[in-house]
């Protein structure tokens, strides 16, 4: 009798034996059921998940002599046929091997003749995307619109390579790797009908390695089978597949615990005496770390662990902060294994580094002594004071570690000339005569009051205003007379715009106005070119309104576009608020306190930073 091999003995013959998939089971089935069914289908997903299995079960399902049925009978002589692969109107062409545009043009051309003895002619092409471009374009337009009598089924496991105008005419379905267990469970089912000895742990193993491949796993089986001579056994499992028992894992943990470089080094060389998987390794050593962040942050996701009482012990000894950087140490060690010169080289290097990062454990740690805390073999110093404050401003007492926090002076209340107002520093500056109306500057018995503003102002403080890290302050602006001499008939517009009540375009052309010629009841306006396009009739409208309520009486005004050189508000206000700016940077580089702030976090500071309004 010929042997055949457990992926084809075994191969799924109705959609209730496929393993996993159930989303995409479904929607085929209810596809089935109503008949509703596409010209072509798009199986994706990577090698032995069972796209050619699907495939081969919708040619079934829809050729089964008893109808068109989500269940075929399977006894029938065409569903024999298909499951024997030797029906003539279900065609499996593997793409790798015709990809020549000469091979589809053969093909396109029987796809217009009908089938021999089945309802459908099927055409299943196998890694579609090995076929070249010529191939593709000639595809389309039958691909797109085939005859009644045909359905293309498509399978591939790299649809980028796919062209878009192929993956618009599919149904396409993406198979995804299958879980451990799912695995597990379908070699189990497979082993307890063949009537072979296994052990449970090594179905895990065979699971794990096949990486979501069932096919994969099925050929493993066999592998481990034969090693084993009949039997599946977890020795010859981690013999065949280059692996060693989870639990050096743990010994090759404790001595990273206890910084016990020699022992985890002579570990690593007993490993590589048994030509063991250095990857596979470093794959159980993730496991295991992440077993152990787990039990920190969430134990009840380790209740039933069979490890659980030496993770445990383990556990204490590490912070989660270790565990996180051992964790990104090993996942970063796999990725530069290939490159090492051998892996048992490149897999001491992950250890060595995980020693060389770790956090200094010590013997026998003082447990009492003050400004020393006990962390499981792990001593952590604080600093430490001969009599600490703890009740003192900026001083804070944790569990016999005294945390200094930095803390300004605080200056004196009474002190003449400087005076606190909630977190700012007023520091006054003794003027023989000072200019009492001088912009910004306030004048209190013979003594000018600048303000300064600290990192973090108040909120409510007048005239400073915190804005995400910004520093705002405040122009203070006298109340000047309207009157000026200068063009415009003495009125100065600078002045006179902002107590208009103006806003939005109306204030911002109005601001790059000067006054030309002014009367009782009429004002000239000249207006620069470059900003004509803006003013209408609505924007005069509205500074009339605004005149005739200020001045109270009926106004006129005029708007002439010329070109003139006396500045206008808005180029003086502007003036005035680069000069302001630079005035506070230059204040706030002198100040002491920014000063520290830039030398201790060595930081500059932004001009973009301060606004000043």
């Amino acid at each position: 009798m010929t042997y055949q091999v457990f992926a084809r003995k075994w191969r799924p013959q109705k959609f209730a034996d496929v393993a996993g998939h159930q989303t995409v089971l479904r929607a085929l089935q209810h596809a089935l059921r109503t008949e509703q069914l596409h010209h072509a289908y798009l199986l994706t997903g990577t090698r032995g998940v069972g796209k050619t299995t699907l495939a081969r079960l919708i040619a079934k399902s829809v050729n089964c002599e008893q109808g068109i049925s989500e269940e075929p009978c399977g006894v029938c002589q065409t569903c024999q046929d298909i499951a024997a692969g030797i029906c003539v109107d279900v065609l499996e062409i593997d793409a790798a091997s015709r990809t020549k545009v000469e091979d589809t043009r053969e093909l396109l051309d029987n796809v217009i003749y009908a089938p021999t003895r089945a309802r459908f002619k099927i055409y299943i092409i196998d890694e579609v995307h090995m076929l070249s471009t010529h191939s593709f374009n000639a595809l389309l337009k039958t691909l797109e619109e085939p005859p009644a009598h045909v359905k293309f089924l498509l399978a591939t496991t790299d649809p980028q390579r796919l062209p878009m105008t192929i993956l618009s005419r599919c149904l396409q379905f993406h198979l995804k790797t299958l879980p451990v267990s799912i695995i597990v469970q379908k070699i189990q089912d497979i082993l307890q009908q063949e009537q072979i000895v296994f052990e449970a742990g090594a179905l895990d193993v065979i699971a794990e390695s096949a990486q979501g491949s069932l096919r994969d796993a099925l050929s493993l089986l066999e592998q481990v089978c034969a090693e084993g001579q009949g039997q599946v056994l977890l020795e010859n499992t981690y013999a065949l597949l280059g692996r060693l028992d989870p639990n050096v894992c743990l010994d090759l943990l404790g001595a990273l615990q206890h910084q016990d470089v020699y022992a985890a080094c002579q570990k690593i060389r007993e490993w590589a005496d048994q030509d063991v998987d250095f990857d596979a390794m470093l794959q159980m050593l993730m496991h295991a770390i992440h077993d152990l962040v787990c039990l920190q942050l969430a134990p009840k996701m380790l209740d039933n662990h069979p490890k659980l009482s030496v993770y445990q012990q383990m556990v204490r000894v590490w912070t989660p902060q270790q565990l996180q950087l051992m964790y990104q140490i090993v996942l970063n060690g796999r990725k530069d294994l290939p490159f090492a010169s051998s892996g048992q080289l490149g897999f001491e290097m992950v250890v060595l580094r995980m020693l060389a990062f770790g956090e200094k454990i010590l013997p026998n740690p003082p447990l009492g002594k003050e400004g020393v805390v006990e962390r499981e073999n792990v001593v952590v110093v604080g600093q430490i004071l001969p009599n600490p404050p703890l009740e003192k401003e900026g001083i804070e007492a944790r569990e016999n570690v005294v945390v200094v926090e930095k803390t300004l002076p605080s200056p004196p209340l009474e002190k003449k000339g400087v005076e606190t107002r909630e977190n700012v520093v007023v520091v006054g500056q003794i003027l023989p005569n000072p200019p009492l109306e001088k912009e910004g500057i306030e004048a209190r018995e013979n003594v000018v009051v600048v303000e300064k503003t600290l990192p973090s102002p108040p909120l409510e403080k007048k005239g400073v205003e915190t804005r995400e890290n910004v520093v705002v302050v405040e122009k203070i602006l006298p109340s000047p007379p309207l009157e000026k001499e200068g063009a415009g008939g003495g009125v100065d517009w600078a002045v006179l715009l902002p107590q208009l009540g103006l806003q939005g375009v109306t204030y911002a052309l109005a601001a790059q106005c000067v006054i030309k010629e002014h009367s009782e009841n009429k004002i000239v306006l000249a207006l620069l070119p470059k900003h004509a396009v803006m003013w209408n009739v609505h924007q005069a409208k509205v500074l009339v309104e605004a005149l005739t309520k200020y001045f109270k009486k009926p106004y006129h005004v005029d708007v002439k576009v010329e070109n003139h050189q006396i500045i206008t508000p808005a180029a003086q206000l502007s003036a005035e608020k680069v000069a302001e700016q630079q005035a506070v940077m230059a204040e706030l580089k002198d100040d002491p306190h920014i000063q520290t702030m830039l030398k201790t976090f060595d930081v500059t500071l932004d001009p973009q930073s301060v606004i000043v309004k």
